[in-house]
């Protein structure tokens, strides 16, 4: 990073260089910290060793006036001892007789008084032994006190020779804590000025993110419009078992708009020499660390369409173990778990009670869930409520589709099932999904073996109007499709049922990728949607009336690069699928007809 800013030197340094400069720096400053260090201590000895030699001395001083005040005393009592024989003695010569008392009397004062002098000599002999020892002492501390003073002189000597040593460092030292500083200085003033940039830069990414998320609505807004479908790309997160298997990833997350692939896109065969990278455009793409939010905020605006009165669909197309049924459904567990359809769930019956609330409008909703398994559409809801009915399971009604005036596809014979509440609308969900055939293959340990289609069915009546004839009734439906993956058996490891599953799995999505394919060569061009049931339901989805969004959910890993390649063709095709977008909007007297011949068809069935 350069130095910027001022200072005359034009000296430049990297952030390495500085390190380096710092470290040096730091060496030196601990050399010179030793080297004042060494001076103090020695200074420090010597102040000690001084004062050591004035307390011996003081100390000799007193023990020396000590034992001189004790002899005094010992003097005077020798003194008073021999008064006191002087005068027995001349006592003893000036008598004759003296009586006996009183002899005995100047014996034990004799006695006494030489019992004192022994006394008197003992410790005066005792004085002059101290004395001597402690003249003695003396001596020796003189000697040492000289013995110090060679010390410190030499000490002295040495403080002076290691001051001139280090003066040269010492000055070197300054000299380039002074660069060193400047350096700092000009350091600190690019990192100022780096900060400012970094924030300005910040700013204006997330200006230009806004305006990306700006466009991309726009630019779906305007796909809407136009009856294009729409196409978003999900990457799940690497899998623990690809991470112990060693796995690269080779599918990237790019920007909000694009992902790169690194893949063998010529005619032979994947080999790591013939790979090369390439970007795939969609109109959004998420990456591993998309939440299920952020994809429903994508997708919201499908059920807006619905309760507008149009035809719609969000379907999810991709390998076995993609993230299909995670991005589709979700978990039940905990809300930040819920997939695309329990968030439409939540958010219609929202709506639902907020118009109530404003008096805008009333709303009238149903459900239909089924699954086509095998090329066989299966109703969930009827065997939800009949699954421990076997007469009535052997004997169900059979599902046939068809089309309405509006051009939207209908399933002749399925349970509808019509829901007040949000709870009751999960219910119906949560127990047909029990009813769909999952199991576990060696690429998924919870593998969808057939495709499934939840509805949404709203009717909207207008509130607004002030003459009850002319009241608009609006009718909506959002399917919800969870296809199956396609799979190769060799790497799902099938067998059995479950290989008969996987070929009519394939099969479905390659009928299905046929009419892709003749769908997007444009008009003029006969469509087949009698290939397979799937084709059939999905009719009005594609090249039909329907707004519609596609998820193309793609696994990171290197070992399935194939696949996901084959199915970012896949989904390049579909963008190129135009749909005639059209409302279904009913007048309130024909919508209570309808309301009336419905009930009628019921009444009828029971």
């Amino acid at each position: 990073k350069g130095g910027g800013g001022g200072g005359g030197s034009g000296v430049v340094v990297n952030s390495a260089e500085l390190e380096k400069l710092k470290e040096e720096l730091h060496l030196k400053e601990v050399a010179l910290l030793e080297s004042e260090g060494i001076a103090e201590g020695l200074k420090g000895d010597v102040e000690l060793l001084k004062v050591e030699l004035d307390h011996k001395e003081v100390e000799g001083i007193a023990a020396v006036e000590k034992v001189a005040a004790e002899n005094v005393v010992v003097r005077k009592q020798l003194e008073e001892v021999l008064k006191e024989l002087q005068t027995t003695k001349e006592k003893l010569e000036s008598a004759d007789m003296v009586p006996m008392s009183d002899y005995k009397k100047a014996v034990e004062d004799m006695e006494q008084s030489q019992k004192k002098e022994a006394e008197a000599e003992a410790r005066l002999k005792e004085s002059i032994s101290t004395r001597e020892f402690l003249e003695g002492e003396i001596k020796d501390g003189e000697a040492h006190i000289e013995e110090l003073d060679a010390a410190v002189q030499g000490l002295e000597g040495r403080i002076v020779e290691i001051g001139k040593e280090h003066e040269d460092e010492i000055q070197a030292l300054r000299t380039d804590i002074g660069e060193v500083q400047k350096v700092a200085d000009r350091v600190v003033d690019a990192e100022e000025k780096s900060k400012v940039n970094q924030e300005k830069r910040d700013f204006f990414e997330a200006r230009f993110n806004e305006v990306l998320k700006q466009k991309k609505k726009l630019h779906n807004s305007l796909l809407d419009l136009g009856g294009k479908i729409r196409v978003y790309a999900r990457i799940r997160p690497i899998s623990e078992k690809e991470i112990g298997n060693g796995e690269r990833e080779a599918c990237m997350y790019v920007n909000e708009q694009a992902l790169s692939l690194e893949a063998n896109f010529g005619s032979g065969e994947d080999t790591e020499e013939g790979r090369e990278v390439r970007e795939f455009e969609y109109d959004s793409v998420f990456g591993p660390k998309s939440t299920q939010e952020e994809i429903f905020e994508e997708c919201s605006g499908m059920m807006d369409s619905c309760l507008d009165g149009c035809n719609s669909c969000v379907f999810a197309y991709g390998q076995t173990g993609a993230g299909k049924t995670w991005t589709m459904a979700g978990k039940d567990d905990k809300r930040e778990n819920w997939g695309l359809a329990r968030r439409f769930i939540e958010y219609l019956f929202h709506e639902k009670e907020d118009q109530k609330a404003k008096g805008q409008s009333e709303i009238k909703v149903s459900c239909e869930y089924m699954e086509i398994y095998c090329e066989e559409i299966k109703d969930l809801f009827y065997a939800m409520d009949n699954h421990k009915n076997k007469s009535a399971m052997k004997n169900k009604p059979k599902l046939q589709t068809g089309m309405d005036k509006d051009g939207r596809v209908i399933v002749k014979n399925i349970v509808t099932k019509e829901c007040e509440t949000k709870e009751e609308m999960m219910k119906y969900f949560n127990e047909g999904n029990k009813h769909r055939v999952v199991h576990a293959t060696a690429m998924n340990k919870e593998s969808s073996r057939s495709h499934s289609v939840f509805t949404i069915k709203t009717s909207c009546r207008n509130l607004l109007a002030v003459n009850k004839k002319d009241q608009r009734v609006k009718n909506g439906k959002l399917n919800i499709i969870d296809l199956a993956g396609s799979e190769r058996t060799a790497k799902s490891e099938v067998s059995g049922q479950q290989l008969k599953e996987a070929n009519s799995i394939n099969e479905s999505l390659m009928n299905l990728g046929i009419v892709v394919s003749s769908l997007s060569e444009g008009e003029g061009k006969y469509v087949n949607y009698r290939l397979s049931k799937l084709t059939e339901v999905m009719r009005d989805s594609l090249g039909g009336t329907s707004k519609t969004l596609m998820f193309v959910n793609m696994s990171p890993a290197a070992s399935n690069a194939p696949e996901t390649k084959g199915s970012l063709e896949y989904a390049r095709n579909m963008k190129k699928i135009t749909n005639t977008v059209t409302k279904s909007i009913d007048s309130n007297e024909v919508a209570e007809l309808k309301q009336e011949i419905k009930a009628l068809k019921a009444r009828l069935a029971d």
